[in-house]
């Protein structure tokens, strides 16, 4: 039976606190987080699963997808907070011009908004200082471009679930022998930390997740994913204390495993009864909220960092509650002033009837050769 429904798993926002909390313990406190940077990973598992679940909802439905309705949203959710920590990381350059070492500050901000940030940092064509770490956000958004019109055939194709389960597995294989092969031929690290071709499996494993579902699991099943979901957080902790994500193994197979075992965490959380101790820790009030705000208090995390490294008579008490204290309050400000009022107007968003007719022309303008 498809699914109809998403449901709102409050859990979810509270695992997104703990991936953004690794991040920030990643670049405030490396020391002692050397693998904080899997915090990225879990955001692509996650990223990855919730698109697919709402376009397969969507699928249960109506029986179509309005790549139109997909992309606004998505542009409401996404675009403003990024412009906002643009402009101001502009205007504060401006006049504290120290605080990095970018030839041109527009252009890097043209690249970060345009999405382009993880090629030209792959390639080393331009530095973007305290803008760099919006390459994870071009990777989202260009898989964004390719996956729902993909999900989309599959399912108008009249794939089976585990054909289509199959492919993005192979998908995912093909992203890890890829990163090899550049890897053994010279590739920079660089080339395959940020590449969009080379980072898949993280956003692929959640797509898989997601087609897989929970609903129709045996008991067996479950168990099964409980104890994979056991094995694959010991794995994600054991990377957080003493990963390296600038070694070999860590840039060859070892992103697909992280990848692998956020996926393997995800699942387990998913099957898990909502008794479970990480169930309900991850359901508090403070977790769901610093995941509410985890997507702007990323965006600020790395330009306030940047502008307390420009003043290095600081102590490191005082710097690192700087840099923790002013990304979560301009984040909570974001939030609040910002990225609420734009839910509340997404979510008075319907999309048109005309879903089906719209996807096609879409589809076919996306087909259609380029005119002279």
């Amino acid at each position: 039976m498809p699914l109809k429904t998403f449901p709102h798993r409050p859990e979810l926002e509270g695992l997104r606190a703990v991936a953004i909390l690794s991040v920030l313990a990643h670049h405030s406190l490396n020391r002692f987080a050397p693998g904080g940077f899997l915090g990225v990973d879990v955001f692509f598992v996650l990223s990855g699963y919730l698109i697919t679940g709402i376009l397969q909802a969507e699928l249960g439905r109506t029986g179509d997808v309005s790549l139109r309705y997909f992309y606004l949203r998505r542009l409401l959710r996404l675009g403003p907070s990024l412009v906002l920590v643009v402009g101001v990381y502009l205007a504060v350059a401006s006049v504290l011009p120290r605080i990095d070492e970018v030839r041109s500050r527009g252009t890097a901000a043209a690249l970060v908004l345009g999405y382009l940030a993880n090629w030209v940092t792959a390639f080393g064509h331009f530095p973007l200082g305290a803008l760099e770490h919006a390459w994870s956000l071009a990777n989202e958004e260009q898989f964004y471009l390719l996956w729902p019109p993909l999900l989309w055939g599959l399912a108008r194709a009249g794939l089976s679930r585990r054909a289509q389960v199959s492919l993005v597995l192979g998908m995912a294989a093909a992203s890890t022998v890829w990163r090899l092969l550049l890897q053994a031929h010279g590739a920079s690290a660089e080339r395959v930390y940020y590449g969009f071709d080379t980072r898949l499996e993280g956003l692929l494993f959640g797509c898989a997740l997601a087609l897989v579902g929970t609903a129709t699991l045996s008991a067996r099943g479950t168990q099964a994913m409980r104890w994979v979901g056991h094995l694959g957080g010991v794995a994600l902790v054991g990377v957080f204390l003493r990963g390296n994500p600038r070694s070999d193994f860590m840039r060859g197979p070892g992103f697909g495993l992280v990848a692998l075992a956020a996926a393997a965490f995800l699942g387990g959380l998913l099957n898990a009864p909502e008794t479970s101790p990480l169930r309900r820790l991850l359901s508090t009030r403070g977790m769901r909220y610093v995941g509410r705000i985890s997507y702007a208090l990323y965006l600020w995390h790395q330009p306030v960092n940047f502008v307390v490294r420009a003043y290095p008579g600081l102590s490191s008490a005082v710097a690192l509650g700087l840099r923790g204290g002013g990304a979560l309050a301009l984040a909570a400000l974001t939030h609040a002033l910002l990225e609420v009022p734009l839910e509340r107007f997404r979510r008075g968003l319907r999309p048109p009837p005309s879903a089906q007719r719209e996807v096609a022309s879409t589809l076919t303008a996306m087909a259609s050769p380029p005119s002279s």
